[in-house]
C-alpha cells in the first residue's frame, strides 16, 4: 500500500483510484486512509476496471489486465501449492 489512494502489485507496478484524492504521506489522515484502503484490498481479489475515454489507451489497459492475469494466475499457483503442502503435511501426521 503506498497511501490512500494507491496500491503496488506484487510485480512492482502502481495502481492508481480514480475519483479517490487521499491525502499524501506527509498531509493529515494519511495513515488513515492508507489503513483503509489495506483493510478493503490487501490479500483478497479484485477488479480492476479502466474507462474508454480515461487517462490510459486500449493498447494500455490490455497490457494492464495481461499483468493483473499474470499475478492472479501466480496467487493462484501460490496458494494451491501451499494447500497441497499442508494436506501432505496433515496425511503424514
Amino acid at each position: 500500500m503506498i497511501d490512500g489512494d494507491t496500491v503496488q502489485l506484487d510485480n512492482g507496478a502502481f495502481v492508481r483510484l480514480k475519483g479517490i484524492n487521499a491525502p499524501e504521506k506527509d498531509q493529515s489522515g494519511y495513515e488513515e486512509a492508507r489503513e483503509a484502503l489495506r483493510a478493503r484490498v490487501e490479500g483478497r481479489q479484485v477488479r480492476l476496471e479502466y474507462e474508454k475515454d480515461g487517462d490510459l489507451t486500449e493498447d494500455q489497459c490490455k497490457k494492464a489486465h495481461d499483468l493483473i492475469d499474470k499475478e492472479l494466475k501466480a496467487v493462484e499457483v501460490k496458494l494451491e501449492e501451499a494447500l497441497k503442502a499442508k494436506s501432505k503435511e496433515i496425511m503424514e501426521d
